[in-house]
């Protein structure tokens, strides 16, 4: 057998053996974050079982999130291939950094779980720790909407990943009442509105309505200096 015949055999064996390996190395990977995950959703049925007249307790949530938590990296696990097809690519960012944010989530409510059982036990108040944590979880989830706007203006985004980027924006804002930190959208959807494109301009439309609607007008007013040119004169009609 010649050293190039044995070459491409050894070639078409690696090959043919390769998706049983991939597959093999995703299951070993995503198994210990599912049965993670299972193991949660069962202590919280347990728990709701035992006491269901104390509603959702700490200890109750703690499991649902870590619940959330494994069972979303053993999907982003799996899937991921999948998910870096997606377009536009800020959906790949959002789905891909999902399970660490709310990791972090999950992990500061057990700080808190055993914050507020230290507060009781030395007979201190422990009125500001669940105002800490909620400000913490909005600060980290904040800091995120600079990377969406950087998206945004990315023109390598192309019409149709702007398009469906504003139309996403505009399904999240829909189902808030009060977001003031959307004001940090409003220069780049307001430069969209000027787009080349009409169904830029629509979505952008849309979306910017949604902004004003979250954000109220006193916020939208203290931003306006940021837009300059037809995107201003847009704004404001």
């Amino acid at each position: 057998m010649s050293v190039a015949h044995r070459h491409r055999h050894r070639h078409r064996h690696r090959h043919r053996h390769r998706p049983l390996s991939n597959g093999l190395l995703i299951s070993v990977g995503s198994s210990p974050n599912l049965t993670s995950s299972l193991t949660s959703v069962v202590q919280l049925v347990r728990i709701q079982l035992r006491v269901p007249e104390y509603g959702w307790t700490t200890q109750k949530v703690f499991h649902f999130l870590n619940f959330v938590v494994n069972g979303d990296r053993s999907i982003v696990f799996i899937c991921r291939r999948d998910f870096q097809k997606l377009q536009p690519k800020i959906l790949q960012h959002i789905l891909l950094d999902m399970p660490s944010l709310a990791f972090f989530t999950t992990y500061a409510l057990l700080v808190l779980f055993w914050a507020e059982i230290y507060y009781q036990a030395r007979a201190v108040s422990t009125d500001g720790l669940r105002p800490s944590f909620y400000t913490i979880n909005a600060m980290v989830y904040v800091v995120q909407v600079p990377y969406i706007t950087t998206a945004l203006m990315d023109a390598q985004l192309g019409t149709e990943g702007r398009k469906d980027l504003f139309d996403w924006l505009s399904r999240q804002l829909s189902g808030l009442s009060n977001f003031p930190n959307a004001v940090n959208l409003l220069k780049p959807t307001a430069s969209a509105m000027t787009d080349k494109s009409a169904d830029v301009r629509k979505a952008a439309e849309v979306c910017i309505g949604e902004i004003f609607r979250v954000c109220g007008p006193d916020a939208v007013t203290k931003n306006l200096k940021d837009i300059q040119g037809p995107a201003l004169a847009i704004v404001l009609e």
